[in-house]
């Protein structure tokens, strides 16, 4: 079996091929918004070096957000218009899912982040169940000032996402915590991450259909219903 990765929720667009054994093939470009013009020949680069063809997916795998309204859109309309000419299954991973697929359980709490506006933050928190991480509550927007609220400051913290460093520093110094902030590879969502989260969602049988794919727009601010 093969699967697709197709990831345009930031200003990386990128594309992967996955099986069972892991990562084929894969193809990522850090050019700002420029998604409508870059992705079906990333998408035709990893077809190629992974030597398959389009009709041999088994499955198109496509990040879904939060993220870049415009980036969003494109990426979702592509991976629905190669479902619909091919009839191939597709599966919905969140930025957030593909973000953490690689970070070990290490820590109490697992607080992600993702630059929205200016000034707010799409925010999930994750805790340890067994091997793996686990979603607590409900994706929201948070401000600069509310990354930690409702976070046990007291637990051993691991923060990541799409931000910069120094505003982890800063928040660690004003919550005089001893927070540990991954970056690096660990700061981006990537396709690699989307298809190989594809190939699980596959097997299980948790596939959508084009109609029923949809982006996560959130609006939701933390405290208020």
């Amino acid at each position: 079996m093969y699967v697709l990765g197709i990831d345009t929720s930031t200003e990386v667009c990128s594309a992967a091929v996955a099986n069972d054994n892991g990562i084929i093939s894969e193809y990522y470009l850090n050019a700002g918004y420029t998604h409508a013009e870059k992705l079906p020949g990333a998408v035709d680069f990893v077809l190629s070096q992974a030597g398959i063809s389009l009709t041999e997916l088994s499955c198109i795998s496509t990040t879904t957000g939060p993220g870049s309204f415009t980036g969003l859109r494109i990426g979702l309309a592509f991976a629905k218009g190669l479902s619909v000419g091919t009839d191939i299954p597709l599966t919905a991973v969140s930025t957030f899912e593909s973000i953490i697929y690689r970070i070990p359980v290490l820590s109490d709490e697992l607080v992600v982040l993702i630059r929205s506006r200016k000034g707010e933050y799409y925010r999930a928190v994750f805790e340890p169940e067994m091997s793996n991480w686990k979603l607590t509550g409900d994706y929201h927007v948070v401000s600069e000032g509310d990354i930690l609220k409702n976070i046990n400051l007291d637990s051993k913290i691991l923060i990541t996402g799409i931000i910069n460093y120094d505003l982890i520093e800063n928040i660690k110094m004003k919550n005089k915590i001893e927070a540990v902030f991954l970056h690096s590879s660990y700061l981006r969502a990537y396709a690699a991450s989307t298809a190989e989260i594809g190939v699980k969602k596959y097997k299980t049988g948790e596939t959508v259909k084009p109609e029923n794919l949809n982006p996560i727009y959130i609006n939701k601010f933390l405290g208020i219903s």
